[in-house]
C-alpha cells in the first residue's frame, strides 16, 4: 500500500500540482504508459479492492460527497495534505504517532488518486455499490500478489476435467 501510495504522490510531484500540464488527465495517461499501462491500472485496481474489503471509504476519508467534483476533491485533499503531511508534523510528536500520520496521509493520497481519475472513480463505486464479485474476491487479488498466471479457477478446472478425461479414454484403449 504504501509503495502505491508513494507512487501516486510521485505523479503530482513533477506536475506542481494536481494532474499536471494539461487540465484533462493527459499527464497521468502517459503516466501509465511510461510504467507499464495495464500493471498500473491493475495495481491501482487491487488496491481498491483491498481498501473495500477493509471499509475504506475514500469519500468520508476526504470528507466530501459522493456527488463531489474533481475540483472539490482536489481542494480537500489539499487542505488535508497541509495536516497530514510528513514535513509538516511537529517535532515533539512520538515515533508511533509519526507513523500513524504517515498512514493515514497515504491512504488520502490514494483517495485522492482514484476519486481524481474518472475511471477509477467509476470502478470504485461500482464496488462499493455492488460487492467485489467472487472471483476478483477470493482469487485474483492472490494471483496478483503471488504472480500466479491470470486465469480463472474455472478454465483451469475445465482443462483439467478433459486432460483426465483423455487420460481415461487413453488407457482404456491400451488395454
Amino acid at each position: 500500500a504504501l509503495a502505491v501510495a508513494k507512487r501516486m504522490e510521485g505523479r503530482r510531484g513533477g506536475g506542481g500540482g494536481g494532474t499536471g500540464s494539461g487540465g484533462k488527465g493527459g499527464a497521468r495517461a502517459g503516466g501509465r504508459g511510461e510504467r507499464g499501462g495495464d500493471e498500473q491500472v491493475e495495481a491501482e485496481h487491487y488496491m481498491i479492492v483491498e481498501d473495500v474489503l477493509h471499509g475504506l471509504n475514500y469519500y468520508d476519508l476526504l470528507q466530501v460527497a459522493p456527488d463531489a467534483s474533481r475540483k472539490d476533491v482536489r481542494k480537500a485533499f489539499r487542505t488535508l495534505s497541509l495536516k497530514y503531511h510528513p514535513d509538516k508534523l511537529s517535532a515533539e510528536l512520538s515515533a508511533v504517532e509519526k507513523e500513524r500520520i504517515a498512514d493515514e496521509y497515504q491512504k488520502i493520497i490514494r483517495a485522492k488518486a482514484v476519486l481524481d481519475d474518472t475511471s477509477l472513480r467509476s470502478a470504485y463505486d461500482t464496488m462499493v455499490r455492488n460487492g467485489i464479485p467472487w472471483v476478483e474476491r477470493y482469487y485474483n487479488r492472490y494471483a496478483y500478489r503471488y504472480g500466479a498466471p491470470r486465469t480463472s479457477p474455472f478454465t483451469i478446472l475445465l482443462i483439467l476435467a478433459a486432460v483426465l478425461t483423455l487420460l481415461q479414454y487413453m488407457y482404456k484403449l491400451s488395454r
